[in-house]
Parts: C-alpha cells; structure tokens; sequence
C-alpha cells in the first residue's frame, strides 16, 4: 500500500491576496480580512505597527494568522461555518459592509483553492434593508445648510445636487473636466463607478459658484498648505483636494450647525448624508419633466434599457436637462410657465376691481365726512335744520 500523498500547503496569505490589486480594492480586501482574522483568533483588537488607532495594521502579523488558518486542519464545513459566524457577529454593520466581508472571504478561499458550495454560501445571509434610514432634503433645508458651509463646501454640494455625481466622483473631478462656461461635465471612465464613461451638466448657480471657488482656489491651498503640520503633495488638478473622510466630517459639522444633525434612533447616523444629494437630483429632475431615460443615463446608471433601445446624443440630454434645471434651483426663483402666468393675470384683473370698487365706497365715505364738517362749521345753520325738522314732526 503507497503512501499518503501529502495535502498541498495554502500560501496565498493578506499580502498575496491584495498584491497587484487597485489601491482602494487592495485597502476594502485588506479590512475584510482582518476583520474575519481577528474574529476567528478571538484578537480583541486590530493589531498594528505602533500604538494608536491611526498606525498601519501590522500586515505580517495577519499573513501568519492566514496560513496558520488556512492548513489547520479545516474543512468546506469548518470554513463556511466560520464564515456564518463572522457575519453574525457583524450583524451591526451597514448590508453593503456585510456583503464586501463575505465575497472578500470567499474570493481569498477560492485563491487558496477552498470552494464552498453554493448552497453552503447562500444561507450565509449579509444582505436585507439597510440599517439606516434616510431622506432627501428639501429646497429650505439646503439654503440653511448651504449658508453654514464655506465656499469649498458651498461648490461641492451644488455640484452633487445639480449633477447627479456621486460623492467619490465628484471628489475625483479635475478642472479640465468641466467645461464652465457651458456647464458639461465629463466624468471620466477611471472615475465613474461603472467604469464608463458619461456626461452631465451643471446647473447655472453651479457654475457661478464653481468660478468663484475657481477665483479663491489658489489661495484655499496656500492656506491649507499653511496649516498643515506635514509635507504633502497636493493634487492641485483636482476641483477639490480633499479626502471623502475630511468632506464628509465638514458635512456633518455644518448639520449640526444648521440643526438638521436629525440621527437615526437605530444606528445614531444623520438621515441627511451626502448620497442623499443625488436622490434629491434624480427626483427633481423628473419632477422637472426629464424622462426615465435621461435621468438613468445621466446618473450613470446601467441595466435600465439595453442600449439598443436608448440612443440619446449629447445634445438631447443637454435639452432635457436645461428644460428641467429649474428644479435644481437652490437659491434662483423658478420661472413663471403660461398656465401660471393666465392664472396670476386672472388673478390681478379680480383684485384691480375689487380695488376699484373699494375706491369708489372710500369716495362715498369722504364726501359725507365733508357734508357733515361743513354742517358743523355752521352752527346757525345747525340751529335752523333742527328747527324745521321738529317743525315737520308736529305736523305729521
């Protein structure tokens, strides 16, 4: 009887795993893992290269938990089971933080050549509802926010809910992507969530802010350069130099100061975010009377129609989004329609006569005040009058 073939040996540890992978890929597979590694190994923090919560995770530490794990012994059962347990002890986070966790797991083991089954998979659920409730903002409530934040914040958020960007596009955006004088925007493929490239366009308060913040740029970065206590490169070709981190801890500071920092009682997050900003666009524009078809390719949305069906040029969505534009407004009165101007003309016709009318009773009013001065400047006259009238009272 031969002998035993040894059982491969699993190397594809953390490091393996993300090598080669886009940096913001590499950083959401890093996290996943070492999550799933701390949770297995019972580690009741993350460990790091040096104290603090802001130190680097300490990744060689992680590889050899990985293969430590990997070529323990485990079976499709043990590593299915594992991985149930870890998202149930995760039920607190966000579904989409639930789903990255479990396909990260499950594409390290298939790169170690671990397949679960799929029936195994499936009832490991990391989906449902999401935990946190939102809402769309109204126009009052984007004039206070607007008039809390400074000028950057003022352009980015007009940009958002008059675009239909999302955030991380939007902070992604380079000045040579915009065409300011005629408000187009041209989202670049490498920065567009679906990897494909499209236009949108601005609306014209947009625009008028995008030059001021254009104006004032220079000098936003040479004090921002100031007060930064080390060396950074900054990407000055970018409309907004920021991190979504720093974005949306400004966002939140100017709710709170606008008192609209109204938190979910469930999760204790703002039910005002900034995604909400492009729900507040894909609604307005529709209410503006832009079709389906306009809204989803402007959004940058797919599987709506097939291409086939959907032939828009640049020029058409151009037309229906100047059209509807007017609900994007923030701070610019909406244009009077022909309806609602024969209704504010019918309107005024009824009020001048009623004035007219109210004039003529006035007049009525004053000449009698004026009979009766006169009578009363003269009180022989007075005397007569009610003389001849107690005259007439006897004789009847």
């Amino acid at each position: 009887m031969g002998e035993k073939t040894p059982e491969r040996r699993r190397t594809r540890d953390v490091s393996r795993f993300i090598k080669n992978r886009p940096k913001a890929t590499a950083a959401t597979y890093q996290s996943g893992l070492v999550k799933f590694l701390d949770f297995v190994f019972d580690n009741k923090e993350t460990r790091r290269t040096a104290p603090g919560g802001r130190a680097p995770v300490d990744v060689a530490f992680y590889d050899g938990l990985a293969i430590e794990y990997l070529n323990g012994g485990r079976d499709e059962f043990d590593f299915a089971d594992d991985l149930q347990d870890f998202i149930r002890a995760t039920a607190g986070a966000a579904p989409k933080s639930l789903g990255s966790y479990k396909s990260t797991v499950l594409s390290w083991l298939a790169e170690n050549h671990i397949y679960l089954h799929q029936q195994t998979t499936r009832r490991i659920q990391a989906g449902g509802r999401p935990l946190t409730r939102d809402r769309i903002p109204t126009h009052d409530e984007l004039r206070k926010i607007l008039g809390h934040g400074d000028l950057q914040l003022k352009a980015y958020l007009l940009l958002l809910s008059s675009s239909g960007l999302r955030p991380s596009e939007g902070l992604k955006l380079r000045w040579d992507d915009i065409d300011r004088e005629h408000g187009v925007i041209r989202v670049r493929g490498e920065i567009a969530k679906n990897k494909t490239p499209r236009i949108t366009f601005i609306s014209v308060e947009t625009m008028e802010t995008l030059d001021e913040w254009r104006e004032y740029f220079d000098q936003y970065i040479a004090k921002i350069d100031a007060v930064t206590w080390r060396e950074i490169e900054r990407d000055t070709d970018r409309v907004f130099p920021v991190t979504y981190k720093a974005t949306r801890e400004k966002f939140l500071r100017v709710l709170a100061k606008a008192g609209l920092d109204e938190t979910d009682p469930s999760t204790g997050r703002t039910v005002l975010h900034l995604h909400a900003l492009r729900k507040f666009y894909r609604t307005r524009l529709a209410m503006g009377g832009a079709s389906v078809d306009v809204v989803e390719e402007l959004m940058g949305h797919e599987g709506y129609l097939a291409d086939s069906y959907v032939r828009l040029t640049a020029a058409d969505l151009e037309t229906a989004y100047r059209q509807a534009e007017p609900e994007l407004w923030i701070y610019k009165t909406k244009p009077i329609n022909e309806g609602e101007l024969k209704h504010l003309e019918s309107e005024n016709r009824e009020l001048r006569g009623e004035i007219a009318a109210m004039r003529g009773e006035i007049a009525g009013v004053q000449a009698m005040m004026n009979a009766l001065d006169s009578v009363l400047q003269n009180p022989a006259g007075l005397q007569y009058a009610l003389e001849a009238a107690e005259r007439l009272k006897e004789k009847e």
